[in-house]
């Protein structure tokens, strides 16, 4: 047994370490198997695997040349050298980037906030951070103890969203509770929390500890902490000393920001790492490790998570290979519901909005049709112009896709809705770009890029189902599909039919 948890060290490049078979993590499981007497699924074929990780760690599909030399390949250790390889790509830095530029931001960006904030700088410096491997407390200690233009210092941009003008920083204290503690607090800011053990007058203290900012124009400043001339009695607001949620404080002279993401990094119980662990985790499987409304999670390798999280130094990218690597990650996902919530089944879950996002401009060259009605609008000409503002707006925007309005935009999803079915199915912009060419680009919907570059209605067919779902066609697939193409005079019509039919799949939205 190695005596690491996984025995890797983090993640610098493709020829890094490679993790042992008999990990703590795949031995766990194993022996939890086996004392249930679960038998697990198999791992999943090379085509299915092969999706799954390049949508879980680029956000991305597979391209058909990927998906044949994957499955031609003998080599022994290509599903670790893979994921070694996808984690150093630039898409991995982008994807990680646009995930957390979505959870920092809350979701909800307009054009206000494109306006005084930097979310492209965001962009890019997260993406430089995933790129050089950044500790996850580095990242904490920017974000929360960042002051000054958020042109100069892109983390700022956080603080800067959630600080509102005359209002107490009580949302930006939900926010940050939420996101580097795996807290919702938000209840305890006019009333004793019902479920959380938190009191109104506790959140009131943890939100003093922002009491020093002050929005400007171009960012935020710091200043002395001023009781309110009137409390906002609407907001609960209560004047306190600033008291971590656990009552410790800032020592003799320290400075607001480095005290808050002292207290957060050194919480009870690894709390701050305990919530990022979750996070990554309930990224790349679709639930939760720590027990919640109605599971009772597994917290005993959420611990193990942690410790090893701890002893690779808070390294994101060690930690999601770590877990990429698992024999749990790569089992297929087939399975009934019940062998999954046990881990014996593997992941199978929505699209995320960030995924959602980048296939469906792979699959309608989306951005250049929205480039080319907008691009002249002058309230969108400046962040049009900056390709990471530009996505981040538009992968906000799939929420309203994804997700049926009042639910958590964190929840992951293990069903379709009748919202996106609805949205997606009966959108005539869609139906038009499935077959569109934009000739002052070159652009050609993939429609059209298949019927032009293969003559042969069977390799038509595949390159179909390769570029959508990642996997050829069945026999019975294969004659049924080409019978309907036969019917057509126009392929483009006919491929076309294959094309919406995939794109409105379960299997082309889901991760599995």
């Amino acid at each position: 047994m190695a005596l690491g948890l996984f025995a890797i060290a983090p993640v610098l490049g493709a020829q890094e370490s490679r993790a042992t078979a008999d990990s703590v993590l795949d031995a766990w499981f194993d022996a939890e198997w086996k004392r249930q007497g679960v038998k697990p699924s198999p791992a999943a074929d090379d085509a299915a695997f092969l999706r799954r990780v390049t949508l879980d760690l680029t956000g991305s599909l597979p391209s058909p040349e990927d998906v044949r030399g994957f499955q031609k390949s003998g080599r022994k250790e290509k599903r670790v050298e893979k994921i070694d390889e996808l984690l150093s790509s630039p898409k991995a830095a982008q994807y990680f980037a646009h995930l957390w530029v979505q959870w920092l931001m809350g979701h909800d960006i307009d054009f206000r906030d494109q306006a005084r904030l930097n979310v492209g700088g965001l962009t890019r410096w997260l993406r430089e951070a995933w790129t050089r491997d950044v500790p996850y407390d580095e990242l904490v200690r920017a974000f929360l103890g960042s002051a000054g233009t958020v042109r100069e210092n892109p983390p700022v941009t956080f603080i800067a969203k959630h600080l509102t003008r005359e209002d107490p920083p009580s949302a930006l204290a939900g926010a940050s509770a939420r996101l580097f503690l795996g807290r919702d607090v938000r209840c305890a800011q006019c009333h004793d929390h019902p479920f959380e053990k938190i009191t109104q007058e506790e959140f009131w203290r943890f939100a003093a500890f922002f009491r020093t900012l002050v929005r400007t124009n171009d960012g935020v400043a710091e200043g002395p902490a001023r009781p309110p001339a009137a409390p906002r009695e609407d907001m609960g607001e209560l004047f306190a000393e600033p008291r971590f949620l656990d009552g410790r404080g800032p020592d003799p002279g320290e400075a607001r920001g480095k005290a808050l993401a002292r207290l957060v990094l050194t919480a009870d119980g690894d709390a701050a790492a305990k919530a990022i662990v979750d996070r990554m985790w309930k990224l790349l499987f679709g639930r939760s490790l720590a027990p919640g409304k109605g599971s009772k999670g597994k917290p005993e390798i959420l611990d193990l998570l942690v410790k090893d999280f701890l002893r690779q130094k808070w390294s994101l990218r060690a930690f999601v290979r770590s877990v990429a690597v698992s024999r749990a990650y790569q089992l297929s996902s087939e399975g009934p519901e019940t062998a999954r919530r046990e881990y014996a089944a593997g992941p199978l879950k929505m699209m995320n909005s960030v995924q959602f996002m980048r296939v469906w401009n792979f699959a309608f060259q989306w951005e250049t049709y929205y480039r080319r009605i907008y691009a002249k609008d002058p309230q969108r000409a400046a962040f049009f112009n900056d390709p990471d503002a530009f996505w981040v707006d538009q992968t906000m925007r799939a929420k309203e896709l994804l997700f049926p309005k009042g639910r958590d935009p964190e929840e992951v999803l293990t069903s379709g809705t009748d919202r996106l079915a609805l949205k997606l199915m009966n959108n005539r912009d869609l139906q038009l770009l499935m077959l569109a060419k934009f000739q002052e680009t070159g652009h050609k919907s993939l429609v059209h890029r298949v019927v032009d570059d293969l003559s042969d209605p069977a390799k038509r067919l595949e390159e179909l189902f390769l570029l959508m779902v990642s996997r050829h066609p069945t026999a019975a697939e294969k004659s049924r599909l080409l019978a309907h193409a036969k019917r057509f005079v126009d392929p483009y019509q006919a491929f076309g039919d294959v094309f919406w039919m995939l794109f409105n799949s379960s299997e082309f939205i889901f991760v599995g």
